[in-house]
């Protein structure tokens, strides 16, 4: 990682951190999983604007209800 990133700089916790990693074969194949992830790769998921406060536990962030905007929404 380290090779590929030069210029990024990883704080050395994230190396000490003894991470676990899940991950099962999925049921309606790859090519569904992909389509379900093209359309969140391409965009940021909460961009740095919606960010109010990060602490090591927690992240709070701005957001709107989709379902409250909808037409017959609540």
């Amino acid at each position: 990682m380290r090779a590929r990133l030069p210029d990024v700089v990883i704080p050395a916790s994230v190396w000490q951190t003894p991470w676990v990693v899940y991950c099962k074969p999925t049921v309606q194949g790859s090519a569904c999983v992909l389509r379900y992830l093209a359309r969140y790769v391409h965009r940021v998921g909460i961009t740095d604007a919606r960010i109010l406060a990060l602490t090591p536990d927690q992240v709070t962030f701005r957001y709107k209800d989709a379902q409250a905007h909808a037409p017959g929404g609540g």
